[in-house]
């Protein structure tokens, strides 16, 4: 039996896609670990749903409620059939103190939330369609390398889960998907696979379009 198998055994719960596993406000007293599936992090407000992040396998949540003893801070949904494990208090202390290695990932997990939290706002407070999908793009191309220099990175896209996470219609996005095709700031390898051949022409494009639409204030 692999470890994966022991832990959901000892930890593991099933989730029908659609569930929400907590509320925003919620008292916090359980952490989820992603053994398969995918789950939506999201703010509600008037009725309305917006995604704030999509967390995959390997991923957590709900670890801060744990830590801080505070309500949760926004709404986790099950996108698809999950397997979680669920890990109370007294057990996440347990495994803190017995594995250095896990405190010192999940520190790691935190640092990556938090700069994907910074690139998620500065995209919000962008107006124009292509300042948005550019900035989206890089940033995803910056969390694949490490190495800032001229280079090319590969990118898996869709369509879907560029206009949720940035708050964009798809056809908006589509648009300038094209756009940037046409002027090959990226190439299409075949169906989701896509390239940007120079990711520090990117960058320097995208520096362009948002100095343009900061400076439209002033025009």
């Amino acid at each position: 039996m692999s470890l994966d198998d022991q832990l959901f055994n000892k930890f593991g719960k099933l989730f029908k896609k659609g569930t929400y596993l907590f509320h925003e406000k919620d008292r916090g007293d359980e952490m989820y670990v992603i053994q398969e599936g995918k789950i939506a992090i999201i703010k509600e407000s008037g009725g309305q749903e917006t995604t704030l992040a999509v967390l995959d396998k390997g991923e957590f949540l709900g670890e801060m409620s744990i830590l801080t003893k505070k309500p949760r801070t926004a709404t986790a949904k099950v996108l698809e059939d999950a397997k979680l494990l669920v890990i109370n208090p007294s057990t996440f202390e347990a495994m803190i103190r017995g594995d250095a290695n896990i405190a010192i990932r999940m520190l790691q997990r935190l640092a990556d939330r938090l700069a994907k939290t910074d690139n998620q706002i500065e995209n919000l407070l962008l107006k124009d369609p292509s300042a948005k999908v550019v900035h989206y793009l890089k940033s995803e191309a910056e969390r694949k390398t490490s190495d800032n220099a001229t280079q090319e990175v590969e990118l898996t896209l869709s369509l879907v889960e560029i206009s949720r996470t940035i708050l964009l219609d798809p056809e908006d996005v589509k648009k300038v998907l094209a756009k940037l095709l046409k002027n090959e700031l990226i190439i299409q390898l075949n169906g989701a696979q896509f390239k940007i051949p120079n990711l520090k022409v990117f960058q320097d494009f995208y520096d362009y379009l948002a100095k343009r639409e900061k400076f439209k204030e002033f025009s």
